[in-house]
């Protein structure tokens, strides 16, 4: 038997709106974070996001509680990973940073 997960979930947030997720340890807050920053894909229904499905391109950001850094990677690299990994960049700009 597979674990229950977020369910009937429906909201809507109006432009400039901060909103926060509330909920006890389990209760699904940081899955539904990362199926609205298009992260893991919901397995029913669907997130829309500006009138477009958040499959195609999400423009959400998310900040993660712990540090996810590799540290095999120097701070310049870690910063341009998420642009290595939506393909906008092919190599490390390390030549085009500045520190």
């Amino acid at each position: 038997m597979g674990v229950g997960g977020v369910g009937g979930i429906s909201f809507s947030v109006l432009p400039e709106e901060f909103v926060s997720v509330l909920g006890p340890s389990g209760s699904g807050k940081s899955t539904l974070l990362r199926v609205l920053a298009g992260l893991v894909p919901p397995t029913r229904g669907e997130v829309v996001f500006t009138g477009q499905d958040t499959r195609r391109q999400p423009r959400v950001g998310m900040v993660f509680q712990q540090a996810n850094l590799m540290p095999w990677r120097t701070v310049q690299e870690n910063i341009t990973l998420p642009l290595e990994l939506k393909g906008l960049i092919t190599t490390r700009p390390a030549s085009r940073l500045r520190t």
